[in-house]
């Protein structure tokens, strides 16, 4: 084994107590490394300045855990700087990325990712999204979700495997990922996976897509999702050089700007951007008018340069 060869765990904090999946992380750290004591292992929690108190002071309870170092950032640095910090502090060569926020959901997801540590450069796992006794068949993000990960199985993902990244669930070499850092001058939500992935497939880093997936069974309500959305439609628009050919819908405004239609959308969104919002955050949100509104929106609030 090489020397450091082991996997550190990245978690960046923020507003959620993550006690529960660290222990569960902690339990199957203790199994792999029963059975194969070249791998070391460390798990690193960072709070990104939080504003909960009462997960802070849940959180905090993680430095007294084995294996694992829990840090506070005095203030919100966002999703790109606290990736690129959790990286810098790690000591083994390879990391786990995991969001705060999921659910460890079968017990040897970490054996998964370690029997794949030397198959690429990056490894990625997938999400499952848990919809207990139906509470969630009205909520747009699971809708959305379940459309995605229906028509984006591993085997399709595999065909195209720098796009779509999402940073919820992955594994890369350190050195990878200290070479290729997250671009911190995205300070707000959104797509600074997309541009990681972009800046993957621009170096040649290897990828492969694995089934290994968390949980996610704490779905934001539709209002949230979708000011979510709206922060990161405004995030492509201020980005929009840097994921040129990276984005659909950046191809597809600018194949509508061909076409001299944009004066058109922006108009009909105009008219009809109040009613699919209410569509989209109402009762029976679907795909399709998340993505008409999305586009709309989009076309509203960007200028080409």
């Amino acid at each position: 084994m090489k020397e450091n060869c082991g996997l550190s765990i990245l978690i960046p904090a923020y507003n959620h107590d993550c006690t529960a999946m660290v222990k569960a992380l902690c339990l199957q750290v203790e199994e792999v490394m029963a059975e194969d004591s070249n791998v070391g292992f460390e798990i690193i929690v960072a709070d990104d300045g939080s504003s909960d108190a009462d997960a802070k002071r849940a959180n905090s309870e993680i430095a007294g855990m084995q294996h694992c170092t829990y840090t506070e950032l005095p203030h919100n640095v966002g999703r790109a700087v606290i990736r690129n910090k959790l990286a810098a502090m790690a000591s083994y060569s390879h990391l786990l990325v995991l969001d705060c926020d999921v659910v460890i959901s079968h017990h040897d997801f970490i054996k998964r990712y370690v029997c794949h540590m030397h198959d690429a450069d990056v490894v990625i796992g997938n999400l499952h999204f848990d919809n207990p006794d139906g509470r969630f068949d009205n909520n747009l993000r699971y809708i959305y979700e379940k459309d995605f990960l229906k028509r984006n199985p591993t085997t399709v993902r595999m065909r195209n495997p720098y796009a779509s990244f999402r940073t919820t669930n992955f594994m890369a070499r350190k050195d990878v990922m200290l070479a290729h850092p997250f671009d911190e001058t995205f300070t707000e939500y959104g797509y600074e996976d997309a541009l990681f992935g972009k800046s993957l497939k621009e170096a040649g880093v290897t990828i492969i897509h694995i089934d290994n997936h968390v949980t996610i069974d704490d779905i934001e309500s539709n209002d949230v999702f979708m000011e979510k959305t709206r922060q990161s439609l405004h995030t492509l628009s201020a980005h929009a050089k840097d994921m040129e050919g990276y984005s659909k819908i950046l191809n597809l405004y600018t194949k509508v700007g061909r076409w001299h239609l944009l004066p058109l959308v922006k108009l009909l969104f105009s008219a009809t951007g109040n009613m699919l919002y209410r569509m989209c955050t109402g009762n029976h949100p679907s795909p399709l008018c998340y993505a008409l509104y999305k586009f709309g929106f989009f076309t509203s609030v960007h200028t080409r340069q």
